[in-house]
C-alpha cells in the first residue's frame, strides 16, 4: 500500500487535528512544515480554543518568539516568519502582550469558543476580547485579571451570552459577576475555582443566590468551612457534578453525604479539617 503524505490530508481533518495544538505551535511550528498546513493555520476553526499562555517575557513562548527573531536575522527567512514578527512582535523595541493577543484573536474570526486570558491583559485588552469573541463557551481569568479588573470583567460578561462554564483562579467581588452571568448567560452551567482559593460565606452566598441551577462545580483544594458547603448543598439541587476532592475545611459525615444524595458525582476525597494540615506540617 503506497503510504499517503501529511500534506495530502483533507483541510477538514487536518484542522480538526490543528485546532488541538495550541497557539505556540500554530504559530511557530505548524506553518513551517508545508504550504499546504501553512494555509490551514489561517482557517479560524483552527483558533477556536485560544489558550494564551503566559506572556511575561521570562516565560517559554516570549523566549522562544525573541530567539526565533534572532534566527531569522541570519538566515534565509520565510515570508511567514517575515510577516509574524513584523505583525505583532515588535513594539518600541520590545515585546507586546496586547498586540501578541490582537493578531491571535484575529485570526480566530470570531469564531473561538474557548478563551483562557493571559495576566497580562489590560483593560482595553479585555474590551477587545469580548467584541471579538462572542461565541465563547469556556472562559478561565487568573487572578490578575480578577483582582485589576475585576469591574470591568462584570460589565463585559453580557457580552458573552453563550458562556457555559467559567474558571476562576481567584474569587474577588463575584457577587457582581455572577449576577452577570445569571442575566445574560442563559447556557451557564459549570463553574471551577483553582486549587487554595478561599471559598467564604459572601462567595457561597454569591454562588447559591445567583447560580443556583448550575450542573458541575468544581472546587478541587479549595478552602471551605463544612458549613458553607453544606449551604452549597442545599442551594445548588441540580448539580450532577461536585468535586471537592482535596479541600480544607471539612470532612466528609453523614449529614454531607445526606444533602449530597441527589447529585450523580460527588467527590470529597482526602478532604480534610485545618488542625489535620497542622498536623501534617507538625510531624
Amino acid at each position: 500500500m503506497e503510504e499517503r503524505k501529511w500534506e495530502e490530508l483533507q483541510t477538514d481533518c487536518l484542522v480538526n487535528i490543528l485546532k488541538r495544538v495550541g497557539i505556540e505551535s500554530l504559530l511557530l511550528d505548524v506553518p513551517l512544515v508545508c504550504k499546504t498546513w501553512y494555509n490551514a493555520t489561517h482557517n479560524p476553526l483552527c483558533w477556536s480554543n485560544l489558550i494564551f499562555p503566559d506572556l511575561d517575557p521570562r516565560r517559554r513562548l516570549v523566549g522562544r518568539i525573541f530567539y526565533e527573531q534572532q534566527l531569522n536575522g541570519v538566515r534565509t527567512a520565510e515570508s511567514h516568519a517575515n510577516a509574524f514578527f513584523a505583525t505583532f512582535s515588535w513594539k518600541f523595541g520590545g515585546f507586546s502582550p496586547s498586540a501578541f493577543i490582537r493578531f491571535v484573536v484575529k485570526r480566530s474570526g470570531g469564531s473561538a469558543t474557548s478563551l483562557v486570558v493571559p495576566p497580562q491583559c489590560t483593560e482595553e485588552d479585555l474590551k477587545y476580547l469580548a467584541n471579538e469573541c462572542p461565541a465563547l463557551k469556556f472562559l478561565e481569568l487568573p487572578s490578575e485579571i480578577l483582582i485589576q479588573h475585576q469591574h470591568e470583567v462584570s460589565k463585559l460578561i453580557r457580552k458573552w451570552k453563550k458562556l457555559e462554564i467559567l474558571s476562576l483562579h481567584s474569587l474577588p467581588d463575584m457577587g457582581n459577576i455572577f449576577s452577570q452571568i445569571n442575566r445574560h448567560c442563559k447556557r451557564f452551567i459549570g463553574l471551577s475555582i483553582e486549587h487554595g482559593v478561599f471559598i467564604g460565606s459572601d462567595e457561597v452566598s454569591a454562588i447559591v443566590n445567583f447560580l443556583p441551577n448550575i450542573k458541575h462545580l468544581s472546587i478541587r483544594g479549595a478552602i471551605i468551612s463544612r458549613e458553607n458547603l453544606l449551604r452549597i448543598l442545599k442551594g445548588c439541587k441540580e448539580l450532577v457534578l461536585l468535586d471537592a476532592t482535596d479541600c480544607v475545611g471539612f470532612v466528609k459525615d453523614v449529614e454531607i453525604l445526606k444533602h449530597a444524595a441527589h447529585i450523580c458525582c460527588f467527590k470529597c476525597e482526602d478532604a480534610r479539617q485545618w488542625d489535620e494540615i497542622a498536623i501534617t506540617n507538625s510531624g
